[in-house]
């Protein structure tokens, strides 16, 4: 039988509401003590960015890790070791000691190093562990503003009635040369690739001195004063660039081209190091302020668990080496 009054029951149902909430954050508590790995991170950790300052990776790694410095209780410091399209840093972080103090930031680059690269003194799936997909910087296709091709139909047009066309990149194996590989393959057209190196081969689009190229987008933006984007080379329209059409809407069906950047770690990193550092990346991918500055940078977050990181690198470094095969691309 019941004896509260109907007065007295509202009030006893906050009060055992209010005792469950707090038996509830101490379990969280008590959770997240749990899930932290005893005595780590007890000094600061590195985030080896495998290019100059200044570049899309230096940008994200930059912009994280106050926030992640603040969630694990060390600092986080970005180490830029730039040279041969990330394989200088990367191999560095490869053979650095295993302890969870030591990441590279590598995505599109390190998906097809093998397939531009031989005797390499790395290998991805032996020497590095995934720990999360940080997100894409979409590439887009620019020409000069002051370009006879407004649309990207209209450069294609000029490129199966025109073989040899010069097209410009970064250098080997960087995003802007596989993406012009892969519209030679679909697209059935002959290019030249003119690596630029150190040099900024946008002034030379704006000067129409090389047709075209690929570039992330939030370069593109920086730059639209003297270039225009004709296309998104994503899968599907971006939801920042919802007026750009896809590469494969202007007919080259199959083209998929993302420059995505994620963290690994060396191999024998313990595994609870890495799934802590993984929640906490997440975390702070989820915060308010870090995705509107990731959505100004043109950053589409991705994040998710260490599987999906490494299912994602498989089937890109498949997609590029069947690229290669049909390109007569080899190892240099």
């Amino acid at each position: 039988m019941n004896h509260l009054s109907p007065v007295r029951r509202p009030f006893v149902a906050k009060i055992l509401a209010g005792l469950l909430g707090c038996a509830l954050m101490a379990l969280n508590a008590h959770a997240q003590t749990i899930e932290k790995p005893a005595g780590f991170p007890d000094k600061q950790v590195r985030l080896v960015v495998p290019f100059p300052a200044g570049s899309p990776p230096d940008l994200l790694a930059r912009i994280i890790s106050p926030s992640l410095s603040n969630r694990i209780g060390q600092t986080v410091v970005v180490d830029n070791r730039s040279g041969a399209n990330g394989n200088i840093g990367t191999e560095h972080v490869a053979n650095s000691p295993p302890d969870g103090y030591s990441y590279v930031v590598c995505g599109i680059t390190c998906s097809t190093a093998d397939v531009f690269y031989k005797n390499m003194r790395y290998d991805m799936r032996k020497d590095l562990l995934p720990v999360v997909n940080f997100g894409v910087f979409p590439l887009v296709l620019i020409v000069s503003n002051n370009s006879p091709f407004k649309t990207a139909k209209d450069l294609l047009d000029y490129l199966q009635k025109n073989p040899g066309t010069a097209y410009a990149s970064y250098g080997r194996g960087g995003s802007p040369h596989i993406a012009a590989e892969q519209l030679s393959s679909i697209g059935k057209v002959s290019l030249t690739h003119v690596p630029f190196g150190s040099s900024d081969p946008v002034l030379d689009i704006a000067a129409q001195r090389v047709p075209f190229m690929f570039i992330p987008s939030g370069t593109a933006n920086a730059k639209k004063d003297i270039v225009r984007s004709l296309a998104v080379a994503s899968a599907q329209r971006e939801a920042l660039l919802p007026d750009l059409p896809t590469m494969q809407e202007v007919g080259l069906k199959g083209f998929q081209m993302e420059a995505w950047n994620a963290l690994w770690a060396p191999k024998g990193t313990p595994i609870d190091r890495l799934e802590y550092m993984n929640r906490q990346i997440n975390a702070v991918l989820n915060e308010p302020e870090i995705r509107s500055r990731f959505n100004g940078a043109g950053l589409r977050i991705i994040g998710g668990t260490r599987a999906q990181l490494f299912d994602y690198y498989d089937q890109d470094n498949k997609r590029w080496h069947e690229v290669a095969k049909v390109r007569g691309i080899v190892p240099e």
